[in-house]
């Protein structure tokens, strides 16, 4: 169902892409539906989804990659992960619950890893090279890399900050990512209400429709 706030979570993730921003934040109560939204926004695209709920136990390795022994007992940087894939290919990653760990469980390495992300320039061609610090490289060898695709979007689900549980952030993060604030707003059938979903539904509507990197059908003109 495309409710006002679902459509507007929709245009705000394509915007997002459109002037080139990694990452999205989303605030809004549990069960508003930001984690089914992203997986539809990447649907829509015809690009790869993943979630990833994040929980105590989550590193930054989770989502980098670890160093891991072979069958033969060496030691070698497995890079494969889903997080890396997704943001190389131009896919959409959808982090939840990652502010219940900054603060409250010293887990801000996450938030930082994320930082780099956001305040690392695109190059020419809209790709972000981010250096993997935490990752040791043998003398002469290069360090280990994402080279994140220009159409690839983090999408971080947070909690109002009257939850109890939210941590928050460090302050230069939310400053250098957007965010829409979204809120429930089941029953409410105003003219005003149908007027806001109108101009976004338009906005959003003008989107191709891809699957597959295969235009399916071409977006609403203004004429149309």
């Amino acid at each position: 169902i495309l409710d006002f706030e679902t459509v507007r979570m929709l245009v705000a993730m394509q915007q997002a892409v459109d002037i080139k921003e990694p990452i999205l934040r989303i605030i809004g109560p549990t069960g508003l539906g930001k984690t089914f939204t992203a997986r539809g926004f990447s649907i829509f695209r015809g690009s790869e989804f993943l979630s990833n709920p994040v929980s105590q136990g989550t590193t930054v390795d989770d989502l980098t990659g670890s160093f891991q022994q072979n069958a033969q007992g060496r030691w070698f940087f497995n890079r494969d992960t889903s997080f890396k894939q997704r943001l190389e290919n131009g896919g959409v990653v959808a982090l939840s619950e990652l502010n219940t760990l900054i603060d409250l469980n010293e887990k801000a390495s996450l938030a930082w890893f994320l930082q780099q992300i956001a305040e690392t320039p695109a190059d020419k061609d809209g790709y972000r090279t981010i250096e993997l610090q935490e990752v040791p490289v043998l003398p002469g060898g290069q360090p280990y890399v994402i080279r994140i695709h220009p159409k690839s979007l983090i999408i971080i689900d947070v909690n109002p900050s009257s939850y109890a549980t939210r941590g928050t952030f460090p302050p230069v993060f939310e400053e250098e990512t957007p965010v829409i604030k979204a809120e429930s707003i089941l029953g409410k059938d105003s003219q005003t209400q149908k007027d806001r979903l109108k101009k976004f539904a338009r906005r959003f509507l003008k989107m191709d429709w891809k699957r597959g990197g295969v235009k399916l059908a071409s977006g609403i003109s203004d004429s149309d």
